[in-house]
């Protein structure tokens, strides 16, 4: 609460945290510019480490990657994603590097970067990760040889597709994810792919079933 003067000072009235919670020294994940090999703009991403993780030998990756496809998850702010965010500090804890990426398609980042992935659904976005296994190698002490992807829903989608076309990923967990999207929401799909009938070939393209 706060006295409508200038300069008044604010009182805090109540605390929306346990103890437990406030005493966690969560890190504060930093925001870098992945490097397009693939002609797009840089990739910004979330990174997850601390001083034990860049030291010693080359640690494994977890690559998260968030939901709707159309989300942005690189910003100084606590995450949509907050229990995704406390388990890659829990992560980082275990010994693991871990980037939370705004893959092609992510808000923010104007029009070509939203229609990057229109026809071709789950293959900008795939380059833009294996950019991000790239520059971890370079830049933070990642193992090449150890790197899993997790994620619900598109993440879930972009897990499959990185499983199946990718020869980078060591393992991997799509949650809740979209198998095809000739069976998924009309509305959503067919801005990006046009309808079956339509565009196969996006579709077939576009499914980790195919």
């Amino acid at each position: 609460v706060q006295a409508v003067n200038p300069g008044a000072k604010a009182v805090r009235l109540t605390e929306s945290t346990s103890k437990e919670f406030a005493q966690i020294n969560w890190i504060k994940p930093e925001i870098i510019a992945v490097p397009s090999k693939h002609g797009a703009a840089p990739i910004y991403s979330r990174v997850y480490r601390d001083k034990k993780t860049q030291t010693g030998e080359r640690k494994p990756v977890v690559m998260f990657v968030h939901g709707a496809g159309y989300l942005q998850a690189a910003h100084h702010g606590w995450s949509n994603y907050f229990r995704e965010m406390m388990f890659h500090n829990l992560l980082v804890q275990q010994g693991y590097v871990v980037i939370d990426m705004d893959f092609r398609a992510s808000a923010g980042y104007g029009r070509d970067w939203r229609t990057a992935i229109y026809q071709r659904m789950g293959t900008p976005e795939l380059e833009d990760y294996e950019d991000g296994i790239d520059w971890l190698v370079d830049n933070a002490n990642a193992d090449r040889n150890r790197v899993g992807i997790y994620g619900g829903s598109y993440g879930g989608f972009m897990a499959f597709m990185a499983l199946f076309k990718s020869e980078k990923f060591a393992a991997g967990a799509a949650l809740r994810p979209v198998a095809d999207w000739a069976h998924y929401n009309h509305g959503y799909t067919s801005n990006i792919l046009n309808t079956p009938d339509v565009d196969p070939d996006a579709y077939a393209r576009s499914s980790p079933i195919e």
